[in-house]
């Protein structure tokens, strides 16, 4: 598959993740003040121009997510990226956690 500039790109290619920033084809991640138990970064432009947008844990749904800013526009390379960022920090955030515990069922 060839980008619009005919540069040949994998849509199933894993994003290379770094600690504090990742590029994608169009865009990058740019890993925000750690908050105690989960992570932010801002969605940015591969040129740095403005914040498009924010992927951060959403509790209702128990997963990373994405969260654009308004009257943003996107293409399916740029949604592919976002996507399978958040799956791949996703998987890692639960990956991290310690399973559940059966609390023991002790009565007297």
């Amino acid at each position: 598959m060839r980008n619009q500039f005919g540069e040949i790109i994998n849509p199933n290619a894993e994003p290379a993740l770094a600690p504090a920033s990742c590029s994608a084809t169009w865009i990058r991640f740019d890993e925000l003040t750690p908050n105690p138990a989960t992570k932010r970064w801002a969605v940015m432009p591969q040129d740095g121009s403005q914040q498009i947008g924010m992927v951060k844990w959403y509790g209702p749904w128990r997963k990373y997510c994405f969260f654009p800013m308004p009257e943003t526009v996107y293409e399916q390379v740029c949604l592919r990226d976002i996507a399978r960022f958040c799956e791949t920090e996703t998987l890692k955030h639960q990956k991290a956690k310690p399973p559940n515990e059966k609390l023991s069922d002790c009565r007297e």
